[in-house]
C-alpha cells in the first residue's frame, strides 16, 4: 500500500501486487491475503491508528489522547479528561487576547484541513452572543510560524467539525487569522498549532486575540 491508502488498509482482506518495468511490460499479478481480518470493536475497545486495530461499530468514532490510545467512543464536543486546554477569559465587549507559547507543546489533538498538528495549544471560546468572530495569532517570536485551526469538537479533527483553518495571513506574515459562526453560550476550540515543513515545526511565543465581528 502506498501513504495514500494507508487509513485504508485495516479494512482490506488482501492486496493485488503487480510490478513494471521501463517498457511497460507487466508482471503476474501476486495475491496477498491479510493475517486476519480487522475485528469490529465496541465501545471502549481499542481501535489504533486508523482502527488498524478494530473497527468502529455505529456511529462511534476511533479517537482518543494517542494514536496507539484511541478508543472507540461516542461522539463528544468537550475535550477528553486529560486533554489540557486553555479557556480565554471573556469579559466586556472584546477583544479577548491571551498570550501563549507552544515551545514545549505536543501535537495530541490532531492537524487542522491547512496543517500542524505538531506543537499545539488548545484554548476554549465560549461566546457571549450569537455572532462572527475572528480569532488572529500577533506579537510573535522571532522564529515563531503559527497556524490556527478552530473547531465544534475538542478532541475530533474530522473536517465536518472544523470551522475555520489559516497558516499565514499574507505572503511574509507568519500570524494566522481565522473566522467562525458561533451561538451564544456555544464553545469553540481554537487550536493555537504551529506551521511543519520538511519534518521542522516553528512553535513559539505568540499573542491570540478573539474579537467579534
Amino acid at each position: 500500500f502506498n501513504a495514500c491508502a494507508v487509513e485504508l488498509s485495516a479494512r482490506v482482506a488482501g492486496a493485488r501486487l503487480t510490478a513494471g518495468d521501463e517498457t511497460l511490460r507487466i508482471s503476474d499479478p501476486l495475491i496477498v491475503d491479510a493475517v486476519v481480518p480487522t475485528p469490529d470493536a465496541a465501545e471502549g475497545d481499542l481501535c489504533g491508528p486508523f482502527e488498524a486495530f478494530g473497527i468502529c461499530q455505529g456511529e462511534d468514532l476511533c479517537y482518543g489522547l494517542s494514536a496507539a490510545g484511541a478508543q472507540c467512543r461516542p461522539v463528544q464536543t468537550e475535550c477528553l479528561d486529560g486533554a489540557p486546554f486553555i479557556e480565554i477569559p471573556v469579559a466586556g465587549d472584546g477583544p479577548w487576547a491571551i498570550d501563549g507559547d507552544n515551545t514545549d507543546a505536543e501535537g495530541i489533538f490532531g492537524a487542522g484541513s491547512c496543517g500542524g498538528g505538531i506543537s499545539q495549544l488548545m484554548y476554549t471560546f465560549t461566546a457571549p452572543a450569537a455572532g462572527t468572530y475572528s480569532a488572529a495569532t500577533s506579537g510573535l517570536g522571532e522564529n515563531t510560524d503559527t497556524l490556527l485551526h478552530a473547531r465544534t469538537h475538542c478532541n475530533l479533527s474530522d473536517a465536518e467539525y472544523e470551522l475555520g483553518c489559516n497558516d499565514d495571513v499574507a505572503m511574509g506574515d507568519l500570524s494566522s487569522a481565522i473566522t467562525f459562526d458561533a451561538e451564544a453560550g456555544q464553545t469553540i476550540y481554537i487550536i493555537a498549532d504551529t506551521w511543519v515543513g520538511g519534518g521542522v515545526s516553528f512553535p513559539g511565543p505568540f499573542t491570540l486575540t478573539v474579537s467579534a465581528q
